[in-house]
């Protein structure tokens, strides 16, 4: 992946393309392919960046409750 230049929001298909290029030898199911990739890259990108926004958004309030 780090050699194919992306842009960001081709990032998830390009992921599942090069995956079921990969494993059709191994794994005839190309549809379980698709959703095995498509759940490591949400858990992988999506959750750590709701979580961190979450955070970042309380600590924000936080702090500005603190200086007054």
């Amino acid at each position: 992946m780090t050699i194919l230049p992306s842009i960001a929001i081709l990032e998830p298909a390009m992921r599942v393309s090069v995956s079921a290029f990969v494993m059709q030898n191994m794994i005839s199911d190309i549809s379980a392919i698709l959703t095995v990739s498509f759940a490591v890259w949400f858990i992988n990108l999506v959750i750590p960046s709701l979580a961190g926004s979450v955070l970042f958004v309380g600590a924000k309030f936080s702090r500005r409750g603190t200086n007054t």
